[in-house]
């Protein structure tokens, strides 16, 4: 996995799966998913830790395909930050 952009509460990352990851494809998604939350959502100086994330599974990829996502603050208070990812392939 690669970070290909970061700034205050944005990240991209990218990654681009090999034949072992075909079987996992679902905890290889969620896991690209879970660091650009933490990227995304840390560049304040205090740690965040996420409550709640929900993943929808549209397709599985292939080997070799490129896998992206983003990350974007939608609200930020003194206690919570909700920050919406997406993913693509």
């Amino acid at each position: 996995m690669k970070l290909t952009k970061l700034g205050p509460g944005t990240a991209e990352p990218e990654l681009i799966p090999d034949d072992r990851m075909l079987n996992s494809h679902g905890a290889i998604i969620f896991s690209l998913v879970d660091s650009v939350f933490a990227a995304g959502s840390n560049p304040y100086g205090k740690i965040a830790i996420g409550t709640t994330t929900n993943v929808n599974y549209f397709s599985a990829f292939k080997s070799s395909e490129i896998l992206t996502a983003s990350a974007k603050e939608k609200k930020k208070t003194s206690q919570t930050l909700l920050v919406q990812n997406r993913s693509r392939k």
